[in-house]
């Protein structure tokens, strides 16, 4: 028997001779079933839903061009369904492959019972990717009551289940990843209120993830500010814009802590959420601290270069080899900026050195104003300068260095008649580099700036 989708299911219909008026109208009557099953066929074989029909033995009566997609079927291979032993390859959800007697069109025609909505995977004869299908099939009745097919069909669901999949492997990855994330992150809710929270941060406030989760998350700030952070997450919320600061906190035991915090919000969710990342710079604070009451106690002795308020040649030394030696310590990134301002000969002579000390005060103005409080700015001779960058990496002295460059080339003086550049070198540390390593390196970096047309910014 040749199966294709053409087939008719009601070839036990027959033409009558039109020999009186009633085989006439019986052979009309055929025709417009015959017209009516073509109309039917077409649109089965134009829907998306794959669609088999089975006889009342189990035999393949009809398949659509969508269940043959699913399938893996041909043409060709459209008449071996009739054949005795010829078997679907089909897989419950767990992975099992079913037996004849638990096809569907078999179950159907044991039971009487339709069956609803079974998640199979199905093997396409032509080797290729199993696909996943929500399977229906239903029992047809003839006049008698007795089963006389059974139509099965087939959605393809492989796109969804595999997204599904996707989906769930991406939330065991994020969840894996908040776990043994080094920084605390939580997630707190339009309120403020915590919905979930990493070890990390459990840990950071010394609290366990239950005596925390439902608790607002200002629960973790002096009493005094609480009210002052519930207020500022709300302005947070409401805003949406990311909201990054220090703050001081208490831990469970009263320990006063420093954290860096950073939130963004999550729009997508109605009403939106907040994610923030908390990490502990209480060391960090401390070796600041520390840095700052030593710049502090050298300005006291008088170490400053007097024309321009900066730290000395030899100032700037000392400073240099503590930050290195705090560096080394703690293992920590150190990096230096060396600048000559441009062009500072030819200033002095035309205009006079009054006119050029003007400059290197300016200049000296615009490095302090560029500046963090930890970082260190000297005078290393003449017209080039220092600057101690304590916790920065080579990336972010480079950015340092060309937000001073900018902020150097919009320096006039006497009237605007006199505009300044400057030309800069940036180093950073690297294992066993001593100062003058350190600074070489910068210097270098430097006369290449020179050398390659001044005002402009070069990493050694």
């Amino acid at each position: 028997m040749r199966i294709n989708p053409a087939t008719r299911l009601f070839d036990h219909f027959r033409l009558a001779p039109k020999s009186n008026p009633q085989a006439a109208t019986l052979a009309a009557e055929l025709d417009e079933i015959r017209r009516q099953q073509t109309l039917l066929l077409t649109m089965l074989d134009h829907t998306q839903a794959g669609v088999v029909v089975h006889g009342n033995d189990g035999s393949v009566r009809y398949i659509n061009a969508s269940a043959r997609k699913i399938l893996g079927l041909n043409a060709e291979m459209l008449p071996e369904l009739s054949k005795p032993g010829w078997h679907w390859w089909l897989f419950d959800e767990y992975g099992s492959r079913l037996t004849p007697e638990q096809f569907p069109a078999r179950r159907v025609l044991q039971t009487g019972e339709a069956l609803d909505h079974l998640l199979l995977a199905i093997q396409p004869f032509d080797a290729g990717a199993l696909r996943w299908c929500d399977v229906k099939a239903a029992p047809v009745l003839d006049l008698d009551g007795e089963i006389s097919q059974v139509v099965v069909t087939l959605i393809d669901v492989t796109a969804q289940r595999r997204a599904r999949e996707a989906l769930a492997a991406s939330e065991s990855l994020l969840r894996n990843i908040l776990d043994q994330a080094p920084v605390g992150i939580c997630i707190t809710d339009a309120s403020g209120t915590l919905q979930a929270i990493n070890p990390a941060y459990c840990q950071l406030f010394e609290y366990s993830a239950a005596e925390l989760i439902g608790q607002p998350m200002s629960m973790v700030s002096p009493l005094p500010y609480r009210g002052v952070m519930n207020e500022l997450y709300r302005r947070f919320i409401d805003s949406g814009m990311e909201f990054r600061g220090e703050w001081e906190v208490v831990t469970k035991s009263g320990r006063p802590r420093t954290v860096l915090a950073t939130s963004a919000r999550i729009s997508t969710l109605h009403p939106p959420q907040a994610v923030t990342f908390v990490i502990d710079i209480s060391d960090k604070k401390d070796l600041e601290n520390d840095l700052i009451q030593k710049a502090q106690l050298l300005e006291k002795r008088a170490r400053e270069d007097g024309l321009t308020g900066l730290f000395n040649r030899q100032a700037s030394f000392e400073m240099l080899d503590y930050a290195l030696e705090r560096c080394k310590r703690y293992q920590e990134t150190l990096s230096v900026l060396m600048l000559d301002v441009d062009f500072f000969k030819q200033i002095n002579d035309t205009y006079g050195h009054m006119t050029g000390d003007k400059v290197l005060t300016a200049v000296a103005a615009a490095i302090k104003q560029s500046i963090r409080t930890v970082d260190i700015a000297g005078r290393y001779g003449g017209e080039e300068f220092i600057v101690i960058l304590p916790n920065i990496d080579i990336e972010g002295a480079a950015i340092v260095a060309e937000r001073l460059r900018q902020a150097i080339q919009e320096i006039r003086i006497e009237g605007n008649e006199i505009e300044a550049s400057a030309s800069f070198g940036v180093s950073s540390y690297a294992e066993n580099d001593d100062t003058e390593f350190l600074v070489n390196r910068a210097d270098l970096a430097l006369y290449k700036s020179k050398r390659n047309g001044r005002n402009r910014v070069t990493v050694g």
